[in-house]
């Protein structure tokens, strides 16, 4: 008996459709998947890959493991959970937009009440589970740093807005936000770039958070012990 000839179509299109999503996630870090390969500076004594999440209870600030998984070839796969305890969220504005000493500009956050996780490195344990380092995702390109980290929003938020922080005469900080954060996971990238102002006889640091990827900008793995 012959498939219907709209039948197999379907069918093969949801075979393609399966098999390209497989080989799409098998070499990029998704927001619910982190994905380290060929990490630098490894080590042997390696055996776990933790996401960490600090929480308060009777008073005191405890680790709490939000996500695992073993440690081998150099590399690991963390799987995030789809939702947080709230115990480990706090509000968005703890992580940006919090500042004392404004000169000018401003952050504008589209829900302020809306509770985040922020993660910005991966920990490595050993074979008796004690921490001994960190992983980041990490690049240093052309005199400037660039970061990639984590976070768990309770709904959709955007953060937008430049601020300087300082009134230093000879330098200049600046904070920079283009967020747009989906509820769940999100990658975001950091980039803290540097310049020199001949003019002003000063130096102008700048720290800003994207959710698009700094453009020719490779990020590695690397462990920090």
């Amino acid at each position: 008996m012959k498939m219907p000839i709209l039948k197999f179509a379907l069918l093969f299109s949801l075979l393609i459709t399966v098999a390209c999503n497989k080989d799409k996630d098998k070499d990029i870090n998704t927001p619910f998947r982190i994905i380290a390969k060929d990490v630098s500076n490894s080590s042997s004594t390696i055996i776990t890959a933790k996401v960490i999440a600090e929480y308060y209870l009777n008073g005191d600030f405890l680790d709490g493991v939000i996500a695992q998984a073993p440690y081998s070839n150099n590399g690991f796969t963390i799987e995030l959970p789809a939702t947080v305890d709230n115990k480990y969220l706090d509000e968005i504005i703890d992580f940006f937009g919090d500042y004392d000493d404004i000169v000018e500009g401003s952050v504008s956050i589209s829900n302020k009440d809306v509770l985040a996780l922020y993660i910005e490195d991966v920990e490595a344990f050993d074979s008796k589970d004690k921490e001994i380092g960190e992983f980041y995702l990490y690049k240093y390109f052309e005199d400037n740093d660039y970061y990639t980290s984590w976070i768990y929003v309770e709904s959709d938020v955007t953060i937008k807005g430049k601020v300087v922080t300082t009134d230093d005469s000879f330098e200049k900080d600046i904070e920079e936000y283009d967020l747009a954060l989906k509820k769940g996971w999100n990658v975001i990238y950091e980039s803290y770039l540097y310049e020199y102002d001949s003019v002003g006889d000063r130096e102008i640091y700048t720290d800003k958070f994207t959710s698009s990827k700094p453009s020719g900008v490779v990020f590695n793995w690397e462990f920090m012990d």
